[in-house]
């Protein structure tokens, strides 16, 4: 067998053997290559003998790419129905120079699984560019985890041939998508904007892109954009390294050229600036239908309603719901700069990041001066007009009311009566909140001398009794005074929902909502925190939907209370973030939860409890996605930050406990998954019983896991009394 014939039967273990040799043989310099194979493979002729063919041939003018000595027939594909790994093979759905893509779905796992899989040609899977190229993107999705940019799956060699598989988009790109669904220049714009996020999270993993274009960037038909194709993007950390100078030599760089940078063209290396070069001209399409030519202004690509293009220019501005005249309109002016500024021939005068050109598209949208504009004092102020037309009306006729006013009144007279009236307000606070207190404490000395055994016969109440009749109290007594009863019925919720009876909790705390709705005057503040506090009852009894309407109403209120602490603003989110993730919208819920874990993580000082709160939540995400192996590290973080705040004999350290178990059994970890769910467990039915509901679902999951292991006799014994606990909790009722 010759050399270059040796290369057709390379398994798949001496395959990356091999891969991982050649690597280290190529980074050296040409007249030392040979004797470090002697070298390397003193003990190994079979693999020297391989190994020396690669190098023979990608020594060669053009290597194997151009004379493919070969005769490897690719271009049948491979079969439907082909095992790959754990993935079959359904049909092939697209094809270029590096290799084959296929759509294919899972075969080891129980719910259906589709993903892509890109194989790389067998000729260039010879060639030392190629291999390094496809070897990159690989790494390079593995660096990534971003809503907007398509997972990598799998990965592995087959048949000697390396591939791997992603997120499977199924969609449109992004330009004929938006002439689609005829969106208008702001919701273009508004799409665009969460390209640009996921060009930035690339640029801070130090990744170069190096061919964005409407093709690389699929819209699902639920509207989520998917970056795509990081085949012959550039690791930022590897730009110094001189080993591999064809690489990036000139005249071999892959681009497009209609969306690539001039430095690019010029055969220079590229950096993010070149990202955002591309970023401006499929902006520039987006907005106009049109590629950038000549340097000419955006809003001067749309056609008019004359001349040779005429029904061109009507179709353009049709695709954006409006009419040419009006669309060059929209354009001018801020659009015009900012794709301007994003394409600029010299790369240092453009946007410096992608997140800076979707910060000045916000400020846009917003109605706010762009930052690629002068700041003149009349811009500001035209912007100002344009954003609040009627405030500044008003604006104007309160400057003359109150020059009229200052000319009557003395300003020492109104100051003296607003110290008063605020003074006034004081004072009624005061004696408001002196009021509830004193009516709170007779409350609840009313509710513990009920709770008195010589009062009572000698029965001991129970928690429960104790707490039915304070909600019966609450009841009869209290309806004059809403604040002090609203205030009341949120402190005995959680101590129902504590107890396991989650129906009381939800009642009560809907009743002290309603009463917060409909208190006058109206506390907003109160409102949301009985809203958010309902919404986790309402997630407990699987009423997610009920949810989101109740979480997103209190959102909204803190929004617009400015004395609203951060702590509950995060506490609100990541609730929404739980909801999203209870009704299956699970994208949405782990970017929302993402962003949250990663800001609370940067602060000083830290807020641990809440730190372990989000990294739970992520990970329940993450388990739902069946991503188990990155799921594990939260769930671990979790339960060590819980154990460390409470000690392991506290509820949140059992329940991470169940988490981290559930997991660890999902991956088949037998002993560790065992160990931490029968300590949850255990703790639990101590703190909480076996009539809790929590209890009784964590023991079916202990259940389950000894099912998986093979203890089905004990398994079914714990499944039983779970079973029963849920009964007679329902008989209990």
């Amino acid at each position: 067998m010759t050399r270059i014939g040796s290369l057709r039967a390379v398994s798949p273990g001496t395959w990356v053997e091999l891969e991982q040799l050649m690597d280290v043989v190529l980074d050296a310099p040409a007249e030392n290559r040979r004797e470090l194979l002697l070298v390397r493979c003193a003990n190994n002729p079979a693999l020297y003998d391989t190994a020396m063919a690669w190098l023979e041939a990608c020594e060669k003018d053009g290597g194997l790419l151009s004379e493919r000595p070969i005769d490897f027939d690719y271009s049948a594909g491979l079969a439907v129905g082909t095992r790959v790994g754990s993935w079959r093979l359904l049909g092939e759905v697209g094809r270029g120079g590096m290799g084959a893509v296929y759509l294919a779905e899972r075969v080891d796992v129980e719910l259906p699984m589709k993903a892509a899989l890109k194989f790389m040609h067998r000729a260039i899977s010879f060639d030392a560019i190629g291999v390094r190229r496809f070897r990159d993107e690989r790494r390079i999705l593995a660096a990534l985890e971003h809503p907007a940019i398509a997972r990598l799956l799998d990965g592995g060699v087959d048949d000697g041939l390396p591939w791997f598989a992603m997120e499977y988009v199924q969609g449109a790109p992004i330009d004929e998508w938006c002439d689609r669904h005829t969106l208008s220049v702001e919701a273009r714009i508004a799409l665009f904007i969460r390209v640009c996020e996921a060009v930035q999270h690339a640029h801070a993993q130090l990744i170069v892109h190096r061919d964005l274009k409407p093709a690389n960037i699929l819209v699902s038909d639920t509207g989520n954009p998917k970056l795509l194709d990081f085949g012959i993007a550039k690791l930022l950390a590897d730009a110094g390294s001189s080993s591999n100078p064809a690489l990036t030599r000139p005249g071999s760089q892959p681009m497009t050229e209609a969306y690539a940078a001039p430095e690019q063209l010029r055969g220079e290396a590229p950096s993010t600036a070149s990202d955002v070069y591309s970023l401006g001209v499929m902006l520039h399409l987006l907005l106009s239908g049109q590629l950038p030519h000549n340097n000419a202004r955006l809003s001067a690509a749309v056609p008019m309603s004359t001349g040779d293009n005429a029904d061109g220019g009507a179709d353009v501005a049709l695709a954006r719901g409006t009419t040419p005249a009006r669309l060059q309109r929209q354009l001018r002016g801020d659009l015009d700069t900012i794709v301007a500024r994003a394409m600029h021939a010299d790369q240092h005068r453009r946007y410096p990041t992608a997140n800076a050109l979707a910060e000045d598209l916000r400020r846009h949208l917003d109605g706010r001066p762009v930052l690629a504009r002068p700041d003149t004092a009349a811009y500001r102020i035209r912007k100002l007009v344009t954003r609040h037309p009627f405030g500044t009306t008003l604006f104007g006729v309160g400057v003359a009311v109150v020059v009229a006013f200052v000319a009557v009144t003395s300003v020492q007279s109104a100051r003296l009566k607003v110290q008063a009236t605020e003074l006034r307000e004081q004072a009624a606070k005061l004696t408001a909140e002196r009021d509830k207190a004193t009516e709170v404490t007779e409350f609840l000395t009313n509710v513990i001398s009920s709770a008195n055994p010589y009062q009572e016969s000698g029965h001991v109440p129970t928690l429960h009794e104790v707490l039915d009749r304070g909600a019966k109290l609450i009841e009869t007594s209290l309806q004059d005074r809403p604040e002090v009863r609203a205030h009341l019925l949120s402190s005995i919720a959680p101590a129902y929902f504590g107890l396991g009876d989650w129906e009381r909790a939800g009642a009560i705390a809907e009743e002290a909502v309603n009463v917060r709705r409909h208190a006058v005057p109206l506390n907003r503040g109160e409102l949301a925190a009985s809203l958010l506090y309902l919404t986790s009852v309402r997630m407990n009894q699987g009423r997610a939907a009920e949810s989101e309407v109740l979480i997103r109403e209190a959102i909204e209120i803190f929004n617009t209370l400015p004395e609203i602490t951060r702590a509950d603003r995060v506490s609100a989110k990541s609730t929404l973030g739980v909801v999203l993730q209870r009704q299956g919208k699970l994208d949405e819920a782990e970017g929302l939860i993402r962003a949250l874990l990663d800001d609370e993580r940067k602060r000083e000082p830290a807020d641990t409890a809440r730190i372990a709160q989000l990294s739970r939540n992520l990970a329940h995400v993450l388990r739902d996605k069946r991503r188990y192996v990155e799921a594990l590290p939260l769930y671990q973080a979790a339960y060590d930050l819980h154990v460390a705040l409470y000690g392991r004999e506290h509820p949140e350290a059992a329940n991470s406990a169940v988490n981290l178990g559930n997991v660890h059994a999902k991956l088949g970890n037998a002993v560790a998954a065992e160990s931490l769910l029968r300590a949850g467990v255990s703790t639990k039915r101590r703190l909480l019983g076996m009539q809790h509901p929590d209890v009784a679902a964590d023991q079916i999951t202990l259940a389950n896991a000894l099912t998986q292991f093979g203890k089905v006799k004990e398994a079914d014994v714990l499944r039983r009394e779970a079973e029963a606990a849920k009964v007679r909790k329902q008989l209990a009722k």
